[in-house]
C-alpha cells in the first residue's frame, strides 16, 4: 500500500516533519544536477546552438519536464508550477532568436536555476517567495499566453527564414 500525499499548510510550506524530506530527497537532489548541468554548465546553450532550427531549444526544454512535475505533484503548487512552465517558454523564446542571438542570450537566462530557487524557496516555507508566487498569478499566466503566442509567430518567422534560405541558395 502506498503511502498517502504529504499535506501542505497554508503558507506554501509543507506540514512540519516533512519538509527535511522533501529539501534532502532524491528527486530534489535530481533537479539540483539537471539546474547545474544545463545553466552552471551551459548544456542549454550549447543544445541551442548544435541543434538547427529551434530544436535543440525544445529538447532543452524537456529537461524542465521534471520541475514541473515537481511542482505539481510533489509541491502541489499550482502558482509554483505556472512560474516553472513560464520560466521555461520564456527560455524556448529567447533561444529561438535568429542569427546565434538567442543562443548568446540562453547562456544569461538561466531558467533552471531561478526555477530551482522557486522550488526551495517555496519548499522551505520562505514567506517572500509564496507571497511572490501567489502575488502574480494573473501576470504569469498573461505571460504564458504572450509567450505561447510569440513562440507561434517565432516559429513560422524561423521556418520561412529557413525556406528562403533553401530558395535563395536553390539547395
Amino acid at each position: 500500500m502506498s503511502n498517502p500525499p504529504i499535506p501542505y499548510n497554508q503558507t506554501g510550506g509543507t506540514a512540519s516533519g516533512h519538509k527535511a524530506d522533501l529539501m534532502n530527497s532524491g528527486f530534489l537532489h535530481t533537479l539540483q544536477r539537471i539546474a547545474r548541468w544545463m545553466d552552471t554548465y551551459y548544456l542549454d546553450p550549447i543544445l541551442g546552438f548544435l541543434l538547427p532550427a529551434g530544436i535543440g531549444d525544445f529538447v532543452s526544454a524537456l529537461m524542465a519536464i521534471p520541475f514541473i512535475v515537481f511542482s505539481l505533484f510533489v509541491a502541489k503548487s499550482i502558482p509554483l508550477t505556472l512560474a516553472i512552465i513560464n520560466h521555461t517558454l520564456w527560455d524556448i523564446f529567447i533561444g529561438l532568436i535568429p542569427f546565434f542571438v538567442g543562443d548568446v542570450l540562453d547562456v544569461f537566462s538561466r531558467p533552471y536555476r531561478r526555477n530551482l530557487q522557486l522550488i526551495e524557496g517555496y519548499l522551505s516555507g520562505d514567506k517572500s517567495t509564496i507571497r511572490h508566487l501567489q502575488k502574480h498569478v494573473a501576470i504569469t499566466l498573461f505571460a504564458i499566453f504572450l509567450c505561447c503566442t510569440l513562440i507561434y509567430f517565432m516559429f513560422k518567422v524561423v521556418l520561412w527564414f529557413g525556406e528562403w534560405i533553401v530558395g535563395f541558395w536553390g539547395i
